[in-house]
């Protein structure tokens, strides 16, 4: 500000000195008017280059800061999808095991139909229980209490056919126990 009051009074000053030594009769306020835009626009320009400096290192710690954020962002996205991965491989892990538990206790469950074929021993439909009838391929507990109910309504079975009147029971699984019943 000291500076421009210094053009300006220098500027008033060459121009009243200027009238006075003009041969021409130049107006001394048109001068000194001259010399303030003059004075006026250099200001102008320095301020509007302070201004954009300052915007510039402004607009630079915007852009860092969120270059910041987004790293930031980013590696708390990788961080997770790592965790994740973690965590599905754990879980495919147990899942594997389960499996393979299940499968073992599935197989240590089976009825034992081998154990009556290698016996040669043949169920006796009539007196047979729910247990023993479960040996039996393709009978398992439902159908054997149904054959057991069966029995206590109508009476003795007579023949492999007659199977078909339970609920549950159909031809494949008639045909595939018949050689192992006895009536």
């Amino acid at each position: 500000m000291k500076t421009f009051k210094s053009m300006l009074a220098l500027c008033l000053a060459l121009g009243v000195s200027g009238s006075v030594l003009a041969v021409d009769n130049a107006n001394p306020f048109v001068i000194v008017k001259d010399g303030a835009k003059i004075m006026a626009k250099e200001k102008v320009g320095a301020t509007k280059n302070t201004v954009n400096e300052q915007l510039s290192g402004g607009q630079k710690a915007v852009k860092n800061s969120a270059a910041d954020k987004v790293n930031g962002v980013k590696e708390k996205t990788k961080s997770t999808k790592n965790q994740l991965s973690e965590s599905a491989k754990e879980r495919m892990e147990t899942a594997k095991n389960s499996v393979t538990s299940t499968k073992d206790k599935a197989a240590s469950m089976k009825p034992t139909v081998k154990n009556a074929l290698n016996s040669s021993s043949k169920v006796n439909i009539n007196t047979a229980d729910a247990k023993t009838l479960q040996s039996l391929t393709g009978i398992g507990e439902v159908k054997a209490k149904a054959i057991v109910d069966y029995r206590k309504k109508v009476g003795k079975i007579k023949n492999a056919s007659e199977l078909s009147n339970i609920d549950g029971i159909g031809d494949a699984t008639i045909e595939k126990i018949t050689p192992y019943l006895n009536f």
